[in-house]
């Protein structure tokens, strides 16, 4: 299979999916969405004539062009990461961070360097990586070698700037489905698994990839952030997610 090329050899990347934000949170209750939402995006399902507000109109655009069942005719696979780049804009995550296309993250495995590309990612101004961003749930050994590759990438900005390396650290990530389902993912990642992807050997610390199946109103794939109902929760997951992005 492709991931099995993709990936270092003796690592067994597993999904660990968690149905409760309590504790893939460790909150006991959502907050409110964030205030930089617009109400219009929170109280309309779709764009419609009541909608005037500019950062609304951009969302249900770009929602439209995103959701195969809105769009009048299919749309290059790029405007998932154009409508979470909305998104995020929205849900505040732009505030003081460069939203990054295509970023390219450099990685050496198994004695051989290995080049990704995050769909998208999200910077500090120090342009170390705080959040990636993926269109494919699937393949979840690349999300975790991305992680890695981000967390080194951050070690060596720390290191030019005379501070001392993470030893771990979680890496947030974001993945959007083709029909707009928004999940949440943890990567932790170790310095110890770092060096065993460099060597080849096997990692002291399983690499797991943990992920928040959320329990939205209209569980139909299909329905995405596309439900009111659904968008409601999505947003509210957004704002408690930003504690990981450090």
């Amino acid at each position: 299979m492709k991931q099995n090329r993709i990936i270092p050899a003796n690592f067994n990347i597993e999904p660990h999916y968690v149905q409760s934000f309590t504790e893939f949170l460790g909150i006991s209750e959502l907050p409110d969405p964030p205030a930089t939402v617009p109400k219009e995006v929170l109280e309309n399902e779709l764009r419609n004539e009541s909608v005037v507000d500019e950062n609304a109109m951009e969302f249900f655009l770009q929602m439209e062009a995103a959701d195969p069942r809105l769009a009048p005719e299919p749309f290059p696979k790029a405007f998932t990461f154009d409508f979470v780049a909305t998104i995020l804009r929205l849900a505040g995550y732009a505030s003081g961070h460069y939203l990054l296309s295509r970023m390219p993250l450099r990685f050496k495995m198994d004695g051989k360097k290995a080049k990704y590309k995050a769909g998208m990612a999200l910077a500090n101004l120090d342009q170390e990586i705080v959040l990636l961003v993926e269109d494919d749930l699937g393949f979840y050994g690349l999300l975790f070698c991305k992680a890695m590759a981000a967390f080194q990438d951050k070690n060596l900005s720390r290191d030019l700037r005379g501070l001392d390396p993470l030893e771990r650290q979680v890496i947030p990530t974001i993945v959007m489905s083709e029909n707009t389902s928004l999940f949440l993912c943890k990567i932790l990642i170790t310095q110890d698994q770092v060096d065993a992807a460099h060597s080849g050997r096997c990692p002291a610390t399983p690499p797991v990839v943990e992920i928040l199946l959320a329990q939205v109103p209209n569980v139909d794939e299909c329905e995405g952030i596309t439900s009111l109902e659904n968008r409601l929760i999505y947003f509210r997951l957004l704002e408690a997610f930003k504690q990981f992005l450090i």
